[in-house]
């Protein structure tokens, strides 16, 4: 085992075992998996659709679906990385671990972390009165995968780093798109 291994494996059994607390062993697994809950799909999708589609019109049809567009792609990403690399998770690598919510597949990258951190980088750019909310839930979300015994500390920080890559390039492209088609509209109002 290498230096990097060492590490990794002393900051998930500090994370996992040393800060196991009551509070933390409900708040943890109940925020890891929010997103996959009815209530999550049933509510905030379509109201964050909805909200978009009223509040900002085409350019937030634009924005809704150039959002769905950098998570998917950046999911994708850190799917194609796990089967590139085949890490396994911790309680399947032979080390003392609690496992607190369930998890199957390989476990590098997290793709919590990419998809959290992607809709925070990508959100704040549109939103950046929200910036300390969106980053304060992928980073809770991303902890919670070290602490629930699901994930490596490198492989949150490398989910981090991918999704807030996809994120940021996302919305680069949304703003450069969004920027053309309004100057496309000025040219044929004035054309």
């Amino acid at each position: 085992m290498n230096i990097f291994e060492t590490m990794d494996q002393a900051i998930f059994h500090f994370i996992n075992t040393s800060l196991t607390n009551s509070v933390f062993d409900i708040f943890f697994p109940s925020i890891t998996d929010l997103h996959k809950t009815d209530m999550f799909k049933i509510f905030f999708i379509p109201l964050f659709i909805v909200t978009m589609v009223w509040v900002r019109r085409r350019s937030g049809l634009i924005l809704t679906v150039m959002f769905a567009l950098s998570m998917g792609l950046a999911d994708k990403f850190g799917n194609i990385l796990k089967h590139f690399w085949e890490r396994n998770r911790p309680f399947m690598a032979g080390i003392d671990a609690i496992q607190r919510s369930p998890a199957g597949g390989f476990s590098f990258p997290s793709n919590h972390s990419v998809t959290m951190f992607c809709m925070a980088f990508f959100l704040s750019r549109f939103f950046p009165q929200y910036r300390v909310l969106f980053f304060t839930i992928a980073s809770l979300v991303a902890f919670s995968r070290i602490y629930n015994g699901v994930h490596f500390p490198a492989d949150v920080f490398a989910g981090a780093l991918i999704g807030s890559t996809f994120g940021y390039f996302g919305s680069k492209a949304t703003v450069k798109f969004l920027e053309k088609m309004k100057y496309q509209k000025k040219e044929k109002q004035n054309g």
